[in-house]
């Protein structure tokens, strides 16, 4: 069981660093997904998963997460601690659903997990963290500014909070895309696991 858990922090850094190298070389915002948020989904929906064990990986998961996007401290460990409790107690059972079904639930959890972080970083953050301003070159100030005639003298009052929300559904979106693969690698784990769990097991010839 010790290796299957350094097998799941091996991959969670593994991917952070992949991700951290190519928007190094390609510019991902604002498509970037929350590779480790499906880990913690399908440790919290596996049956084998042990309620303590499960929340301690999700809890240094998530401060890989923090140390690598210089969030505060305890922002991403928060939310993937909480994701695995609320996937641990509700007991999904993700596989025998479909792949329709897991991009849905990987985007409407991403929505939340990170509708979760802008709130908290709303209150514990100095004011002014959603200010209503948009510069009319940006692509919705281009939008609206369709709408409005003197956009160039008075740019349209959208603010950030429609950025923003444009930036939480595209992340989520490329959470949810890449969430296949990172079930799949997350199955091999298991696989491998049981495979050597079996292979113990059996009698000598």
């Amino acid at each position: 069981m010790l290796l299957r858990n350094l097998a799941f922090l091996t991959l969670g850094f593994v991917l952070l660093v992949v991700q951290a190298a190519v928007a190094s070389h390609v510019p991902l915002h604002p498509f970037t997904p929350n590779l480790l948020l499906p880990i913690v989904l399908y440790l919290g929906m596996q049956h084998e998963s042990q309620m303590l064990r499960g929340a301690m990986i999700s809890f240094l998961l998530g401060y890989l997460v923090d140390e690598f996007c210089g969030s505060p401290i305890g922002l991403q460990t928060f939310v993937l601690v909480a994701t695995f409790m609320v996937a641990w107690g509700a007991g999904i059972r993700l596989w025998m659903r479909g792949l329709v079904f897991q991009l849905g639930l990987v985007f409407a959890v991403a929505m939340v997990a990170g509708g979760t972080i802008l709130a908290l970083r709303a209150i514990f953050s100095p004011p002014e963290a959603f200010p209503l301003s948009m510069p009319a070159e940006s692509l919705a100030g281009e939008a609206v500014g369709l709408l409005v005639a003197d956009a160039e003298a008075h740019p349209p009052l959208v603010g950030n909070v429609l950025g923003i929300a444009l930036t939480l559904v595209a992340s989520s979106l490329a959470t949810a895309l890449s969430a296949p693969l990172v079930f799949a690698m997350a199955r091999r784990i298991d696989a491998l696991r049981t495979r050597r769990r079996d292979a113990e097991g059996s009698p000598a010839p």
